[in-house]
């Protein structure tokens, strides 16, 4: 089955620019969009003693779906052959797109949306989705040009999820032709307690990252060998990850990570270096839950 490539869409200006670089991501993959809005009744609650009116609510629902379809006739034009549908859906945006996920190859959003809170570069909504989602989920900031080229950028620590990311960042980089870099970011693995550091730095940091790359290179040998178009740089940095992955991610069409690393909480599905991209990067983020 050639699964949709599912968009978010909220009716910002951010979100339309998710809905051209989802597109074009559908059409480079030979994959139909879906762009669907969630539409909340009570989101317009205009009577003086609560409830709507349901013909002020039939009207924005029309516009609603109108502007829709005048996106998919858009996107359709722009790429042709590329199969455009919509759907207005009732209920939380949140719960929306993450049940539209489940027959996703990825689903693309925003970063941020219609919030009031809009110092905020990735929205609740975008938070909730990438941590609950069941597909790939893909968070586009409103700012960037459509399309976008350079490199992409995929965050490597040797975790089963890392794994994930990695696969779909080799397949990503083969099918846009674009060369991929390799970041694997580390610390020193000292504990700070109120007596002072537990375990000592590491004392020769050059060494130890030459000891890193070596495994680096190790975890990306399969798949070089099995995407041989794709021209890799490996990048192994004294950093934090998220420092490390924005900096890595300047000029980049994408940075891809996996939703979990190896952070000592393992209940949190979303990882602290994913939420910290989904904050700060500046080109599309890919939170990889899995990779087909």
């Amino acid at each position: 089955m050639n699964r949709p490539v599912i968009i978010g869409y909220d009716g910002s200006e951010g979100a339309g620019t998710a809905v051209e670089w989802g597109a074009a991501y559908a059409a480079r993959h030979g994959a139909p969009a879906h762009v669907v809005r969630a539409f909340e009744p009570h989101m317009y609650d205009v009577g003086l003693a609560g409830g709507y009116v349901a013909g002020d609510v039939e009207s924005l629902r029309a516009a609603a779906r109108e502007q829709l379809e005048r996106l998919a006739a858009e996107a359709a034009e722009r790429h042709p052959g590329l199969t455009v549908t919509t759907s207005l859906e009732r209920g939380v945006a949140e719960e929306v797109l993450v049940r539209e996920s489940l027959q996703a190859r990825a689903l693309v959003l925003g970063s941020r949306g219609t919030s009031s809170f809009s110092t905020l570069l990735a929205g609740s909504t975008t938070m909730h989705v990438a941590t609950h989602a069941h597909c790939t989920v893909i968070a586009v900031p409103g700012e960037i040009a459509v399309p976008v080229g350079g490199q992409i950028v995929v965050g490597v620590d040797g975790s089963e999820l890392s794994e994930a990311a990695v696969a779909f960042a080799f397949q990503e980089a083969s099918e846009s032709a674009a060369p991929l870099v390799a970041v694997h970011a580390w610390l020193d693995p000292a504990v700070t307690s109120a007596l002072g550091p537990v375990l000592a730095p590491v004392d020769d940091p050059v060494r130890h990252s030459e000891g890193q790359d070596v495994l680096l290179a190790e975890s990306l040998a399969g798949w070089s060998g099995k995407y041989p178009d794709v021209t890799v740089t490996r990048r192994v940095v004294h950093a934090h990850p998220v420092t490390a992955l924005v900096d890595s991610a300047a000029g980049a069409q994408m940075v891809v990570v996996g939703s979990r690393g190896h952070g000592a909480v393992r209940s949190l599905l979303l990882g602290s270096v994913s939420h910290g991209l989904l904050h700060l990067a500046q080109c599309p983020v890919a939170v990889v839950r899995h990779h087909n």
